[in-house]
């Protein structure tokens, strides 16, 4: 289980912040927070160097038990 500490143990460990620029849909402010949101998920699941997708998609499922939509938050699994 992941918490905020780790979160941000992992924010000072990284030495970069890339924050991804996200185009797909026609909603501009949905947009802007899309790539937020994945590097926040990345930072509380510690794959912000990870390039392997599989890897991190793996890992994105045993942090979350819902990964979210444009509507719905993320849930942590307990």
């Amino acid at each position: 289980m992941s918490n905020i500490i780790k979160a941000f143990i992992n924010i000072i460990d990284s030495s970069t912040t890339n924050i991804s620029n996200i185009t797909n849909g026609n909603n501009r402010a949905n947009n802007m927070g899309e790539g937020l949101e994945a590097y926040i998920k990345d930072i509380f699941v510690s794959t912000t160097h990870e390039t392997n997708e599989q890897i991190k998609l793996e890992k994105l499922a045993r942090i979350y038990s819902y990964q979210c939509n444009k509507n719905n938050p993320l849930v942590f699994k307990v």
